[in-house]
């Protein structure tokens, strides 16, 4: 008996269980236990026998290494030790790749509760069909990927956008445009599409276990826009400008009228006491009445004057300055825009809102 028979001989007298956890254990319990008892088979070429593709390339000496590896691999696979054993075919797939061994690390990571590292190693150990692995063993291993599928979900990214860089969970995934296939632990996962000049789009997904959902996920363009812009409409300083001419206007008119009136009560004071008198003398004239009105109004109308005066100087001075700061100037716009990405049974819709 060879010594990778005696290790079968060995792994069928092993211990069955707990290998596929919960979920697969009712479901293929022989299936279960007829992996753990026989490991993949791997055998080196014998003398003068044609390479096998999934031996090309690969010398003598490390397909030994492998071997021995793979051996010690199958002693711990035996007594379910899954960790050690998966520890020794991953020192042996760095000497030969063999699909056997990689079908072996799939059980064990199975046994381990790891099924995304399983599947991977399970779809890498169907390289070759069943050449490597046989009938029996390659259909064992078609069940396993079934399992595996139910309890992982299942996303295609799509990007139709040239030059776009997509990235899922941090990881690169491809530049667009293309699409890209994968199975993940079921829950939230985040998905990035950055290109230059574009808005970065980047959303949460959120995928079931046994489900294919399909995203369209792509960067929005960054559309730049100017303009020409003021602070305010253009008749605005115009109008302040024009208001204080009104108010000059105005108190032009005031400060006219009462100089006329000043005017008269000069005369009035002058025909009545042509030669002077005092204030007592002043106001027993007969017209004195009159000619006070006429200068209190006098008085009056200069205080209004110079009041509009002292406004029209400051609207002036606001509507030269509100000119100057409502020059125009340009003004870069980005229409800025919002994608959500949002799944659906068999696919997604991808909605957009836009602002300013």
């Amino acid at each position: 008996m060879t010594d990778i028979e005696r290790s079968w001989a060995s792994a069928r007298r092993g211990r069955r269980g707990h290998w596929l956890g919960g979920a697969i254990v009712g479901v293929l319990a022989v299936g279960a236990a007829r992996a753990h008892a026989a490991p993949a088979e791997v055998t080196a070429a014998a003398p003068g026998e044609t390479v096998r593709p999934w031996a090309a390339g690969v010398s003598e000496a490390e397909q030994a290494t492998a071997l021995e590896l793979y051996r010690a691999g199958n002693l711990e696979f035996a007594e379910s030790r899954f960790a050690q054993a998966l520890a020794k075919y991953k020192e042996a797939i760095v000497h030969w790749d063999h699909p056997a061994i990689r079908f072996n690390m799939a059980v064990c990571l199975i046994n381990l509760d790891q099924p995304l590292e399983a599947k991977d190693n399970l779809e890498r150990s169907f390289a070759f069909g069943d050449g490597p692995l046989g009938a029996d063993l390659y259909n064992q291993g078609l069940t396993y990927r079934k399992l595996l599928d139910a309890q992982l979900a299942h996303v295609k990214i799509v990007c139709p956008e040239p030059g776009t860089q997509v990235t899922l969970d941090g990881r690169f995934l491809f530049t667009g445009p293309g699409s890209v296939e994968e199975a993940l632990l079921p829950g939230e996962h985040q998905v990035v599409a950055t290109k230059t000049e574009f808005l970065t789009a980047s959303r949460a997904l959120v995928l079931v276990a046994g489900k294919l959902t399909t995203y369209d996920i792509r960067p929005l363009e960054l559309e730049v826009a100017t303009r020409t812009v003021r602070r305010w409409a253009p008749w605005k300083p115009w109008a302040v400008l024009g208001g204080a001419g009104a108010l000059a206007v105005v108190g032009a008119l005031s400060y006219r009228a009462a100089r006329d009136n000043f005017a008269r009560w000069d005369r009035g004071v002058s025909d009545g006491c042509p030669n002077g008198c005092d204030p007592a003398a002043l106001r027993a004239l007969p017209d004195y009445p009159r000619y006070r009105r006429d200068r209190d109004r006098g008085s009056n109308e200069q205080v209004i004057a110079f009041s509009l005066f002292s406004a029209a100087g400051a609207a002036a001075l606001a509507g030269a300055i509100g000119l100057i700061a409502n020059l125009p100037r340009v003004q870069i716009e980005s229409h800025r825009a919002q994608p959500a990405v949002v799944p659906v049974p068999g696919g997604a819709a991808l909605t957009v809102s836009w602002g300013w």
